[in-house]
């Protein structure tokens, strides 16, 4: 019995340290109206609501005075009209962003204090998807510019109200926490099943088992 509860131990301590040091993403959003599409009426018109959507990670497990730079970036998520079109960009971002200034940073409250001037891919083409057919040439930029979606294929341009407010982190709300992945239950019992027989090498029979041997001879 006393083998059983070290055995449980060990796997119970397994598992706390495989999810206790699980990095956990933080996603931020940033909320507007589209002022200007082109060709018009192609999926949304002026005045629908787009927002963007940034997911970042650091490696760290909370929101508590972090900074997130370029290379801390996995996806930026354009949704426009309330998923009418749906765009999402993913690292590596075809080998690299083309514009990288800047950083998302929290105060000791995990309040956003900070958030970029330039985070950009001028030539999107592998690391993407979309729900609308657009083409495999798109570039996107969270810049302060109006134009934030460009299909350059297709000639589609998206153009974003009072977009300068992407440089206030104000303007930018926390959304979704991603909660850490936790071992699975058969895995545990893995975990635990080894740890016992391990343990059951270490200390070798039971005392039952001892007796049982010195009767028989």
């Amino acid at each position: 019995m006393r083998a059983f509860f070290s055995a449980l131990s060990v796997g119970l301590a397994l598992m706390v340290m495989g999810t206790s040091a699980s990095a956990v993403p933080f996603s931020y959003r940033f909320e507007s109206q589209i002022s200007g599409i082109d060709p018009s009426g192609t999926f949304a018109e002026v005045g629908d609501p787009a927002s963007i959507t940034v997911t970042l990670d650091n490696g760290g497990t909370n929101d508590l005075s972090q900074v997130w730079t370029a290379d801390h970036l996995q996806s930026v998520t354009f949704d426009i009209n309330n998923g009418a079109a749906v765009v999402s960009f993913f690292t590596p971002f075809d080998g690299g962003l083309s514009g990288s200034s800047g950083s998302f940073a929290t105060g000791a409250a995990g309040n956003l204090i900070s958030a970029p001037s330039n985070w950009s891919d001028s030539s999107a083409t592998v690391d993407l998807a979309a729900s609308f057919p657009f083409d495999t040439d798109l570039s996107w930029f969270i810049n302060g510019e109006n134009e934030v979606l460009f299909d350059d294929s297709l000639s589609v341009a998206l153009s974003l109200a009072d977009v300068q407010g992407v440089l206030d982190p104000a303007n930018w709300s926390r959304v979704t926490e991603v909660t850490p992945l936790s071992l699975p239950p058969t895995l545990l019992l893995l975990l635990v099943g080894l740890g016992g027989v391990a343990l059951l090498r270490r200390t070798g029979p039971c005392p039952a088992g001892r007796l049982a041997a010195a009767r028989g001879a």
